[in-house]
């Protein structure tokens, strides 16, 4: 097919080029003795996600709990929610944690509290990173 024979819009992928990319990015990482999560905010590809895991990344970072629950559903067994999120969801987080194994961010003490007992209520646990205020004063739990 030629290119003027394309319906528009269109997306066209270079998969040598996106192939020599993820591979680089991961040499890059390992080297340093790291360990990569990209973030699939970006590209939203259940493809691109599974390849960057093939190629050595330990799992994904999405943007929203919704997105979380479309890569899992896909089959992606590690994901990272880097950002704080409420026990509100915590129905849809024990949904999840049957699919993947999940993590994600508490910046309030009130807020892991909260976690706390709706995964004691669940009979559930689940990887929390806690946000530490290192003095900014913009986010994140007192050190103290």
């Amino acid at each position: 097919m030629k290119l003027s024979q394309l319906r528009t819009p269109c997306v066209l992928v270079d998969t040598a080029r996106v192939e020599r990319n993820l591979k680089r990015l991961q040499s890059s990482v390992s080297t340093r003795g790291l360990r990569l999560r990209p973030h699939a905010k970006t590209h939203k590809s259940i493809e691109l996600a599974r390849r960057q895991i093939a190629g050595g990344a330990i799992g994904i970072c999405c943007a929203k709990l919704g997105e979380a629950e479309i890569f899992a559903a896909a089959g992606i067994e590690d994901i990272r929610l880097p950002y704080p999120l409420s026990p509100v969801n915590a129905e849809r987080v024990v949904e999840l944690l049957d699919q993947t194994r999940l993590s994600f961010i508490v910046d309030h003490r009130a807020v892991a509290q909260g976690w706390s007992e709706a995964m004691e209520r669940a009979g559930r646990t689940v990887d929390v990173l806690v946000k530490v205020d290192v003095g900014f004063h913009r986010c994140g739990i007192d050190p103290d």
